[in-house]
């Protein structure tokens, strides 16, 4: 996040999940800082999320606060206190599922509607991501998976391959397809990689027929 501020782009809000247990559950990680998420609150104004909360964006867009840790769920993982959210227009949406992982997923795909047309893969789609459950639960026509290759080509990110070739999506990694964008319209969306001129796949399902490399 400090690098997004020196390079000049402007921050004007944060929005953050703080449960009393962060601290020690940060201090338990060897992935979080505490002192420099509290630096970050201190130089942005910051608000505080709740499930079921909608931050409209438009008339037609708007973000929608699906889940948010809880003392049931891992008290030792910082990946697991990762707000669970969801871009929401009339007619799709995308969930970011930020590093979700086991124990939490299992909650989840018990209690919650899941359900999207894309689905960022928690945890890079590596392992001590999710279940497997809770991606089938979404339902997502595509999956989308920030990795570099050298992580993504390994065993690790295994499930997250047999899980699409289960359900039939494909799965789009900026490691292997380069940039991958997703642009957005009223009734419809394009992702576009930089491997191909055209887009690579479209959506939403109930209303075009999509399209894929092979």
């Amino acid at each position: 996040m400090f690098e997004i501020l020196k390079s000049g782009i402007i921050i004007k809000q944060l929005f953050t999940h703080r449960p009393p247990e962060l601290e020690s559950i940060c201090t338990a990680d060897c992935c979080c800082e505490y002192n420099s998420y509290l630096k970050l609150t201190q130089i942005i104004p910051t608000t505080d999320v709740i499930v079921g909360q909608n931050i409209v964006l438009s008339d037609s867009v708007w973000i929608h606060i699906v889940d948010l840790w809880n003392n049931n769920d891992s008290i030792t993982d910082i990946n697991d206190t990762s707000i669970l959210m969801k871009l929401e227009t009339s007619n799709y949406s995308i969930f970011f599922a930020g590093d979700l992982n086991a124990l939490r997923s299992k909650r989840l795909v018990e209690n919650i509607d899941v359900r999207a047309d894309i689905l960022k893969l928690p945890h890079h789609g590596l392992e001590g991501m999710a279940i497997s459950a809770f991606h089938k639960a979404v339902g997502a026509d595509v999956f989308l998976a920030p990795c570099p290759t050298k992580y993504w080509n390994t065993d690790r990110s295994k499930r997250s391959r047999d899980v699409a070739a289960d359900i039939g999506v494909p799965i789009f990694v900026n490691g292997l397809h380069g940039d991958v964008l997703v642009n957005g319209y009223k009734d419809r969306y394009e992702i576009h990689t930089k491997a191909t001129s055209i887009p690579a796949f479209y959506g939403p399902k109930s209303k075009n027929e999509k399209y894929h490399p092979n």
